[in-house]
């Protein structure tokens, strides 16, 4: 009897046990299938935001038109007996960044405008101004004969530029004249799926289209130069008088930008076959920004008052007097070259 109740109570002990087991699992299910669910309710919440549009590309507050301007600050001179026939900045030296085809409307702009205020500051100053002329050899004979002496400024530009190491891929408003080709419907849903995080973390907010995604990085350029002034006897262009500026050593950052190519590889899906999965993008050879104008452009405007200014100093009245007489000297042996 002993032996048989004790067989039983051994039963119902197991089989309590594994009812237990059952129940934990169970209930250890329904805790994870909540989770997943209160994490899905959330997620799907967060997903449901509406889009928003994408930032425009980036565009030079330039605009193409690098022109530069300066005020005399002093007052007017009296006059003052001297003819001075004023040429724009020359800037194509060997090395001279502002050659590059990238910079050069910042150059031509900036010598431009060069030429215009020099033109004021002597006028300013009491002395008689020609031009400016664009070049030496565009002067007119005759024109050069009524010059006491030819203005003739130099510019020398050097910049050093390191890329970033890392591209980002930035989604931006497609331009509305349909320069850049918009992503494919496929591309930008796969990208957005991939671009997802987890179902515990936020979901990006998606954009409005049509978008563009485009390969962006970062650059530093070191930037620094010289520029000299020279008075020359305007037949001979022999050198009378020279005066040289050190500019500042600056560093300036910007960004350039490329349009992409989706891409995409086969990846083989079970019963779905060989599928094209999107794969990333691809940097194209396309430019869509360079900053690299800009950054020049806002060098040559810091310095351009540095400049002015101290070619307001360096104009003396006795000291272009005693120019006269050298340049007087020069045509009268004749040692000149037309």
């Amino acid at each position: 009897m002993t032996t048989k109740t004790t067989a039983v109570g051994g039963a119902h002990s197991a089989a309590n046990q594994q009812n237990h087991s059952h129940l934990r699992l169970t209930l250890k299910i329904a805790a994870v299938l909540a989770l997943i669910s209160g994490s899905v309710a959330f997620y799907g919440c967060v997903t449901a935001q509406a889009p928003v549009a994408a930032a425009p590309l980036p565009t030079s507050p330039w605009g193409d038109r690098y022109a530069y301007s300066y005020e005399p600050k002093v007052q007017q001179g009296k006059s003052v007996p001297i003819n001075i026939a004023v040429v724009d900045p020359y800037y194509r030296h060997d090395e001279n960044t502002l050659k590059m085809k990238l910079y050069s409307k910042v150059a031509k702009g900036f010598s431009a405008s060069m030429g215009v205020d020099l033109d004021k500051i002597l006028i300013k100053k009491g002395f008689t101004a020609s031009g400016p002329f664009p070049a030496l050899d565009e002067i007119t004979y005759s024109e050069k004969k009524g010059a006491t002496v030819t203005l003739y400024p130099q510019i020398f530009i050097t910049a050093e530029v390191k890329l970033g190491d890392t591209w980002r891929y930035p989604v931006y408003a497609a331009p509305s004249d349909g320069s850049v080709p918009v992503a494919s419907q496929q591309a930008a849903a796969q990208q957005a799926m991939m671009r997802k995080r987890s179902a515990f973390g936020a979901a990006p907010v998606p954009t409005a289209g049509p978008n563009i995604t485009v390969a962006e990085r970062d650059f530093k350029m070191t930037i620094t130069g010289w520029i000299s002034f020279e008075m020359r006897e305007p037949l001979s262009s022999e050198k009378l008088w020279i005066k040289k500026l050190e500019l500042d050593t600056v560093e300036l950052k910007g960004v350039e930008i490329f349009a992409t190519e989706a891409q995409y590889s086969e990846v083989n899906q079970g019963i779905l076959g060989v599928q094209q999965v999107f794969a990333g993008y691809k940097t194209t050879d396309k430019q869509l920004f360079d900053g690299k104008a800009d950054a020049m452009a806002d060098y040559l405007k810091t310095n351009y008052p540095v400049i002015m200014s101290k070619f307001e100093t360096y104009l003396d009245a006795d000291e272009l007097l005693s120019l006269k007489e050298k340049a007087k000297e020069i045509r009268d042996r004749g040692n000149f070259k037309l």
